[in-house]
This record gives structure tokens, C-alpha cells and sequence, in this order.
């Protein structure tokens, strides 16, 4: 069975390419906060990765939001941080509960390795 990912913001990250090249996830692109919301009142993900610069809320606001959530709380979060301002970013992660940040620009080995960590560590939910 594939495993979900929700992306939230620009679907036009190269990095994204190798979850859809793998073929074990499906990966849903969401390119605003709403929509993703939206979504999450239906479905439960195995992972969400969200654009700290959404267009309609900070991603750190939607990672706050998802972590209050019973349902959702136990889904790991990686946050894209910009270079610019990262440490900003970095702080608003961090009290969002992401579970982990990555920097732009990113490389798609980095990236990988850090979608399949937080897999791997992912508790089981009854």
C-alpha cells in the first residue's frame, strides 16, 4: 500500500521528484494552507512537508494547527525553510512542533534521506 505525503506549497520543487519516482508514495500537492487544511479534515497522511512561505498563512501557523490536532499529531512535519531569514524560520519551527526543518536549496539526497528517517520513526497509531 502507498504511503501519503501531503506537500504543501510550490509543487514545482525538483526535490519532490524522487517520492513520485519511487513509487511508494503517493504525494499530494497542496499549494495553500486552506486547501491543505481542507484536505486534512479528511485524511490522515504518513507524513506532511510544508513551504514555511505559503501564500494565504505561514507554514509554521498550518504545523501549529496540524500538531493540535489528536488525529494528526503524531505525523511527522518537515519544514522548508528559505536561506534567507532561516534563523527566523528555524525558531517558528521549532515552536510549531515540526519535527524537523530543512534549508533551501536543498539536494534530493538530503531531502530523501530525511522523508525515510522520519518514516522509519513514525509510531504506529491503533
Amino acid at each position: 500500500m502507498k504511503k501519503t505525503i501531503l506537500f504543501i506549497g510550490d509543487e514545482n520543487e525538483a526535490y519532490l521528484e524522487f517520492l513520485v519516482a519511487a513509487g511508494h508514495y503517493t504525494v499530494v500537492m497542496k499549494p495553500s494552507a486552506q486547501e491543505a487544511l481542507g484536505f486534512l479534515r479528511a485524511h490522515t497522511p504518513e507524513l506532511i512537508v510544508i513551504n514555511s512561505e505559503l501564500p494565504d498563512m505561514r507554514g509554521a501557523d498550518v504545523c501549529y494547527r496540524v500538531k493540535k490536532v489528536s488525529r494528526l499529531h503524531h505525523v511527522p512535519v518537515i519544514m522548508i525553510l528559505p536561506a534567507e531569514n532561516a534563523q527566523r524560520y528555524e525558531l517558528e519551527a521549532k515552536i510549531a512542533k515540526a519535527d524537523t526543518t530543512m534549508q533551501q536549496p536543498l539536494s534530493g539526497t538530503d531531502f530523501r534521506n530525511g522523508v525515510l528517517g522520519l518514516l522509519s520513526k513514525k509510531p504506529k497509531v491503533a
